[in-house]
């Protein structure tokens, strides 16, 4: 994988090229590209915190790349890690907790233990506290958005936290 200085010379904060190459070597096996017929979009595999307690294993990505009229009509997902190295089909007939939202493009499907995903961003604790008490913490805090923009190779972004949404 290699960057160079206009991969991110959008950032309107600098961004040193060894720090972002170890921002994406860090995040390469917890993102991946994902195909489906009709584009290519970035999804992150994430635990997340569900009912009494537990979590669950996700893959997270923006509902436009992955909505659930796909889910429902298709058999499978491709994702490719690593920059593309590895390929991993993903089931979508086995039974898995989903959740789409078109208004706040985000779309959650369940990894199972089958689906053999082995690393995964865990949420900071913070996170897991409610929402009106962690907006204070997070507001105007520098945030890097690492993807895979149109399908293309791995970038980072650089932006700040404006505003926390509570999807409940």
């Amino acid at each position: 994988m290699s960057i160079n200085e206009k991969d991110i010379i959008d950032s309107p904060e600098p961004v040193s090229l060894s720090g972002t190459q170890i921002i994406l070597n860090q995040m390469r096996n917890c993102i991946c590209k994902i195909k489906n017929d009709n584009s290519v979009g970035t999804g992150f595999f994430c635990i997340i915190p569900y009912e009494k307690g537990s979590t669950i294993n996700c893959l997270i990505t923006n509902n436009h790349v992955l909505n659930e009229k796909y889910y429902d009509e298709n058999n499978k997902i491709t994702l490719l890690l690593n920059d593309d190295d590895i390929t991993k089909v993903i089931d979508l007939t086995k039974e898995r907790k989903t959740y789409f939202n078109q208004e706040y493009d985000i779309a959650l499907i369940e990894i199972l233990d089958m689906d053999k995903i082995e690393y995964f961003l865990e949420l900071d604790d913070k996170l897991k506290k409610d929402i009106n008490s962690i907006e204070e913490i997070y507001k105007n805090n520098s945030i890097y958005i690492i993807q895979y923009p149109e399908g293309k190779k791995a970038h980072v972004s650089y932006g700040q936290i404006k505003k926390l949404i509570n999807l409940n």
